[in-house]
């Protein structure tokens, strides 16, 4: 996969990976993006601040947050 560069708003329809009919599911279906997107709905937070309220490495839930985004169901 190609390195994607984050981008202000959310990622373009042609850019994502996967298509918006799977886009949710694909989303939901691990624990730290589900908290991660219960979290974000609350306020703006960092990965970082995520990671914390989630007890785990800030890397790990990075690439949970990248995946949110490339998928298009967050935005920054």
């Amino acid at each position: 996969m190609k390195k994607r560069e984050w981008q202000t708003g959310r990622m373009p329809l042609k850019d994502r990976i996967k298509p918006p009919a799977e886009a949710m599911t694909h989303a939901l279906n691990h624990w730290v993006r589900l908290e991660a997107i219960t979290i974000l709905h609350q306020g703006e937070f960092s990965a970082g601040e995520v990671a914390d309220m989630l007890g785990e490495d800030v890397r790990y839930v990075t690439g949970h947050i990248r995946i949110l985004y490339e998928v298009g169901y967050i935005e920054f």
